[in-house]
């Protein structure tokens, strides 16, 4: 395997929260309250919160980051732009929070996408085109908010002879069993570079979301991974049921990306998918929000492995082990999981914000990006844990790990843990929701929210250990929920900047909203 140069940030280790579980969806309580679906019900949920705001357990990382004035030769924002935002008349009108950004950057497009649309900019960031999710991927038009596509998804993928972007957003329509409606809506673009957001610069599918229809687990898909590697597209998805929003099972849903990819002349028909399905019995949380990794390189093929490619998992709620998986071959087989042992993590406190006594969601410890940018395959994945920064109440942190990977006898996967971190700031600051952008060689950059009760909803960056903003928030926001994730990937033309979508509470038309701002960072 290729070593690759250690990241300037340190390893520490992070207390252990109450594991107990009850396996089912959560609603939100109290004020502010969007539905959060988790491995966890509501007062379950709610409790986890409330003791990880005094985990004894919870410690320090061993380095805590100050944002300072950028040194000579340190990382710097080169490009700046406003993206979507959650009033803005261009949007086609959303009504989805949180706004869930993510950012694609091509050889000269970059796509962003929130809930519920899409923009597409030069990569100055001039507008190309911008339409709501349901209208780019042809969907039926919604009955108010059932039926409106969220959760997007977007990915630029340089691997093999057709680069591509890719677009993935959900459907969830109804609330019955038998009747309920499910779809994993997905767009390939037909070049590098699409001219707009039109169906002839787009090929769009729909596959069928729903699982175990006609039994008491009839369930729909939500919280979409996607990944990439030589000749595969990777889709995951939890899926919960329509009768009561209950875990039901983590679900691996595979494609030939070789075949979607090669459509300059015409769309090819949607190949078959194939499904895994990695746990045997439902409200499984050590199965939970399984995340393909985003291959920036095509990952070494071995004996008996061709063109694999990686996931990983943590266990819910409290645990030291991370769960790698890796689908291999065509057609795809999936190999795991190897149990990897490091730093203990745990549910996260909620976050507070300047000027209001609602405190924000940071969410779980679900993994919530994975990226390589190694030809071995071995990849950095990063979440939100608990922390204590300066004694007294706990915060949240980022948790980074990076694992080497590869294959033992007869093709069997390993895997080890090469790195693990915990990026912290001054007491007080809560840091969650985070995304990475795997370096390879290089240094790795990160996304991430930040709230405090002195600040308002932003979103910073960290390259190495230089920090900045991404963009500052100017009100306090008026939903308990944030985006639940945050857009990150290294470009594919220079191979070494970043390229963060990261939101903000700010006034639009009168009242605290969300706005999104999409930033370039070069080393």
């Amino acid at each position: 395997m290729r070593e690759r140069k250690t990241r300037p940030v340190v390893a520490g280790r992070l207390g252990l929260l109450v594991a107990g579980m009850v396996l089912a969806a959560t609603t939100a309580w109290a004020q502010g309250g969007a539905p959060r679906l988790t491995a966890v019900d509501a007062a379950t949920y709610h409790r986890l919160k409330v003791q990880a705001e005094r985990d004894p357990a919870a410690e320090a990382p061993t380095r805590v980051l100050e944002a300072a004035a950028a040194e000579t030769g340190a990382p710097t924002v080169t490009t700046s732009f406003i993206g979507l935002d959650r009033l803005s008349a261009a949007n086609s009108g959303f009504i989805f929070v949180p706004p869930d950004p993510v950012v694609a950057k091509g050889r000269g497009r970059v796509l962003e996408a929130a809930n519920s649309a899409a923009r597409l900019f030069t990569t100055a960031g001039g507008v190309l085109a911008t339409k709501s999710l349901q209208l780019f991927f042809g969907a039926p038009p919604p009955a108010g908010s059932d039926g409106l596509l969220f959760d997007p998804k977007v990915y630029f993928d340089r691997l093999g002879a057709n680069p591509r972007f890719y677009v993935l957003a959900l459907e969830k329509r109804g609330a019955s069993p038998a009747a309920g409606v499910s779809r994993i809506w997905l767009a390939v673009s037909r070049g590098p570079e699409p001219a707009n957001l039109e169906p002839a610069s787009w090929c769009r599918y729909a596959i069928d979301g729903k699982r175990n229809g006609g039994t008491a687990l009839s369930s729909w898909a939500d919280y979409p991974g996607l990944g990439v590697g030589a000749d595969k597209l990777v889709i995951t998805a939890n899926q919960f049921t329509f009768a009561s929003n209950a875990f039901t099972f983590a679900i691996i849903r595979v494609l030939n990306k070789a075949t979607l990819a090669k459509n300059g002349a015409a769309c090819p028909a949607l190949p078959f998918v194939f499904t895994f399905q990695p746990s045997a019995g439902a409200g499984n949380g050590t199965v939970f929000t399984i995340q393909p990794v985003q291959h920036y390189v095509a990952p070494a093929s071995s004996a008996g492995v061709a063109n694999p490619v990686y996931l990983v998992n943590t266990v819910f709620g409290a645990s030291s082990v991370y769960r790698v998986w890796r689908v291999r071959n065509f057609p795809p087989t999936l190999q795991g999981p190897v149990n990897v042992q490091a730093a203990a993590y745990g549910i996260p406190p909620q976050a507070p914000q300047r000027a209001s006594s609602l405190r924000l969601d940071t969410g779980d410890t679900r993994i919530t990006q994975a990226s390589s940018g190694d030809d071995a395959g071995n990849f950095s994945a990063v979440h939100s844990t608990v922390c204590n920064a300066g004694g007294g109440p706990t915060e949240s942190c980022l948790r980074g790990v990076a694992f080497f990977v590869g294959s033992g006898a007869g093709g069997a996967l390993t895997a080890r843990l090469e790195e693990q971190f915990t990026l912290g700031l001054a007491p007080g600051d809560f840091l969650f929701w985070p995304g990475v952008a795997d370096g390879g060689s290089f240094e790795s950059g990160f996304a991430f929210h930040r709230s405090s009760a002195t600040t308002f909803l932003s979103s910073f960056w960290a390259v190495g250990a230089t920090i900045g903003a991404l963009t500052v928030g100017t009100c306090p926001q008026t939903t308990r929920r944030t985006g639940d994730y945050i857009g990150a990937q290294r470009d594919p033309v220079d191979n070494r900047s970043f390229w963060f979508a990261g939101e903000r509470a700010t006034v639009i038309a009168g009242a605290c909203q969300w706005q999104t701002r999409i930033i370039k960072v070069t080393p």
